[in-house]
């Protein structure tokens, strides 16, 4: 799919996604509890659709609701397992990660398919914990094979690779018989850690810390059946956020201002940078727990049938309210640098947030940005040097010189390439909105892995984005 941008200022208020994170980490916690639980605002995309198939495939069963806007699942036992499964993450990199060590809670084999650009991608941290456990573990490019069962006791975790690592087997803790997890300094991305433990802990699991860098899971705990609701992607609103910041004021609905999502933090970002934030209570309906999601205004979803826009459960039996409507809006733009150690998925906008400031600004310990969907390091140098940016880096950090919108004026359209990468082609089509000549995206269909209603919802606050054959 190639996807033109026309430059042009956006108006009016969205409401955001659900988060990709808790999702995951909701969907997989309710597929492993004991008995049904009803998950509310479940985000849609092909990632979360990975997960749910491999839940499916270990036995979990799901029955949705759109007239209550949630999802009814059923638990699954994978340590129970009695003959081999196969799983597809499909190009989910959590999905992957996370189930590794859930499905080696048993003693059946396990193979693993997907893309070969996830397939490929380093698995070292488990690969070694089945070589010291004495358990096969084959990874190539056709597949990854392996069965467990993985043993109780201490797992020693390096904490500068990935944080899904770590809760992967923070999530198939309840299916051992005890567990404790010590981090190695220095500890990056801590923050999805935390929602692994937040959401755990909602469905009846007691995870100890006894100290900031380590875990323990006491033997005999299983997770409990739970009705939660999933609240607004952070990841997702940065996009918007720098939108509306760099081109006309907008209201994003649905975020939580205290998260413990670690992209919340760009909105501390986007005010150090120059943008203007204001928070505003959501208004609520006179009776919430039948006319939840009342307040929200249809014409701000792509989809006016879709679970963000159905009746809700009631506030008292979820987890996941508190959320408010935030309003953004230019102001004094300014450099910055500003560190993606526990934010990686920020980098791309974050570039093009740079590439519209006046002045010189770094992003560093980006170096984990090389090793997702894409390089996106590179892909990010190559996109923005076709507009003319001058951005340079090293393998951890970037720079870039920035200047005002307006000098980003091209003799013809631009040609993009998203890279096969969702945040690349979200990046891309903000800085598109916010330059001074046409572009066009291709692979803009790579938004269907976290987002695929990006462009229709560009379209709802005015984005000039339309679908071309070129």
């Amino acid at each position: 799919m190639n996807v033109l941008i026309t430059p042009g200022k956006v108006s009016g208020q969205l409401l955001i996604p659900a988060s990709k994170s808790l999702s995951h980490r909701a969907l997989i916690c309710a597929g492993l509890a004991e008995g049904t639980s009803s998950v509310y605002n479940l985000g849609h995309s092909q990632d979360i659709e990975a997960t749910r198939n491999c839940l499916q495939a270990l036995g979990a069963k799901f029955k949705d609701d759109p007239q209550k806007g949630c999802v009814h699942v059923s638990g699954c036992t994978p340590q129970d397992l009695v003959e081999s499964v196969t799983l597809n993450a499909n190009e989910s990199g959590s999905t992957l990660r996370f189930f590794i060590p859930i499905a080696a809670a048993g003693k059946e084999e396990v193979s693993f398919l997907g893309k070969p650009s996830l397939l490929t991608r380093p698995l070292g941290i488990y690969a070694n914990i089945f070589l010291e456990q004495g358990l096969p573990f084959e990874q190539g490019p056709e597949g990854l094979h392996f069965h467990g069962p993985l043993q109780p006791g201490l797992y020693t975790l390096n904490g500068d690779v990935s944080s899904q690592f770590i809760s992967g087997l923070l999530l198939a803790g309840p299916l051992m018989e005890g567990m404790e997890i010590a981090v190695l300094p220095p500890y990056q991305s801590r923050s999805y850690v935390d929602l692994t433990v937040s959401m755990l802990e909602t469905f009846g699991c007691k995870i100890e810390q006894p100290t900031d860098h380590a875990y323990r899971i006491d033997p005999g705990q299983r997770l409990r059946a739970k009705s939660v609701q999933v609240e607004s992607d952070w990841s997702q609103a940065a996009f918007f956020l720098t939108l509306g910041m760099l081109n006309a004021p907008l209201t994003l609905k649905g975020l939580k201002k205290d998260s413990l999502q670690g992209d919340a933090i760009i909105s501390s970002m986007i005010e150090q940078a120059g943008g203007k934030l204001e928070w505003k209570e959501a208004p609520k309906s006179e009776n919430e727990s039948e006319d939840a999601g009342a307040d929200v205004d249809t014409n701000v979803s792509a989809d006016p049938n879709s679970a963000s826009c159905a009746p809700g459960p009631d506030p008292d039996s979820v987890s996941g309210s508190g959320v408010a409507d935030l309003y953004v809006s230019p102001d004094t733009l300014r450099p910055f640098t500003f560190d993606l150690a526990n934010c990686p998925d920020l980098g791309p906008i974050l570039c093009v947030l740079a590439a519209m400031i006046p002045g010189t600004s770094r992003l560093i310990h980006a170096g984990r940005l090389r090793i997702k969907e894409c390089d996106r390091i590179a892909a990010m140098e190559d996109e923005l040097r076709k507009w003319g940016v001058e951005i340079s880096s090293d393998e951890d950090s970037m720079t870039i010189v920035g200047k005002s919108a307006d000098k980003y004026q091209m003799d013809s359209i631009v040609q993009i390439d998203g890279h096969n990468d969702h945040r690349i082609v979200m990046a891309m089509a903000v800085f598109g909105l916010c330059a001074k000549t046409p572009s066009i995206i291709h692979g803009a269909q790579a938004v269907a892995k976290s987002y695929p209603d990006f462009f229709k919802d560009l379209a709802l606050i005015h984005g000039q984005c339309m679908e071309v054959n070129e």
